[in-house]
C-alpha cells in the first residue's frame, strides 16, 4: 500500500523537475530578399556579409531585419491593472 503512494509521487516529482521554459526564438538582424520569381525574405542570418555571400549570385539583396517585438525584457513599460473598489 505504501509503496502504491510513492510511486505516483515520484513520477510526479519527475515531471515537474523535467519542466523548463520555453526559450524565445533567436533574433538575426539580416534578412537576404530573393528577386527569382518567389519573392521569399529570409531573416537568418548573423552578419551582413552571411548574408551577402548567400545571395551572391542568386538575384537577391539583404537588408536589415525590423527590430524584434519589444517585451518588458527590453524596458517596455508594464500596464497595471486597475483595481475596482
Amino acid at each position: 500500500m505504501r509503496m502504491l503512494m510513492i510511486v505516483p509521487l515520484a513520477l510526479s516529482a519527475v515531471f515537474v523537475a523535467g519542466a523548463m521554459p520555453a526559450a524565445a526564438a533567436p533574433y538575426h538582424p539580416w534578412c537576404a530578399r530573393y528577386f527569382n520569381g518567389t519573392g521569399v525574405t529570409e531573416c537568418v542570418y548573423d552578419t551582413q556579409a552571411q548574408c551577402l555571400a548567400t545571395v551572391s549570385g542568386n538575384g537577391g539583396s539583404c537588408m536589415s531585419a525590423p527590430a524584434p517585438y519589444p517585451s518588458r525584457a527590453y524596458g517596455m513599460p508594464r500596464r497595471d491593472r486597475k483595481h475596482r473598489d
